[in-house]
């Protein structure tokens, strides 16, 4: 749970080409979000918009402009997206492979397993928060809970 945005839930993964994601809700904004970076894309400068495209199997793409992102200073530079069409969200849920590219060149081609269990947790997680009006200062207990980090290639967990 992100307490920077009204307590959203979000699930983060990573792939073996050292890709990494985390994709998310936004309460305060009623809308979602996606950061995805890799320590190889180095053209990419914080606080710079880039249009990126994101392609699931055989869907038609999604035209998105995101902005570069730095957490440390020796950290890689994310694209950050939101978005208010969960019709994203379905394709992530339900597609096999997610294709990004820049420019025409691509950043990486990305297994989907397990996005939907990923993002029903995340769905779950949000319901509950908003349900319990959980405070910035308190955590919100699950028996289940899942822990931040990566799983394995591309199998994605979420936090809460």
């Amino acid at each position: 749970m992100d307490t920077t945005i009204q307590n959203g839930c979000y699930a983060v993964t990573g792939w073996d080409s050292g890709t990494a994601l985390r994709i998310g809700l936004n309460p305060a904004k009623d809308s979602f979000y996606l950061l995805v970076g890799n320590k190889t894309w180095t053209q990419f400068a914080p606080n710079t918009p880039y249009d990126i495209r994101i392609k699931f199997d055989s869907k038609a793409a999604w035209d998105i402009t995101a902005t570069g992102l730095k957490f440390y200073a020796n950290d890689a530079t994310y694209l950050h997206a939101e978005g208010s069409s969960f019709a994203f969200l379905d394709e992530f849920m339900v597609q096999r492979e997610m294709k990004i590219t820049h420019n025409g060149a691509p950043l990486d081609r990305l297994p989907l397993r397990g996005s939907a269990r990923a993002l029903r947790e995340v769905i779950a997680c949000q319901k509950e928060v908003d349900a319990k009006g959980v405070a910035v200062s308190e955590p919100v207990a699950r028996a289940e809970s899942l822990v931040d980090g990566v799983v394995g290639d591309g199998e994605a967990v979420a936090s809460n």
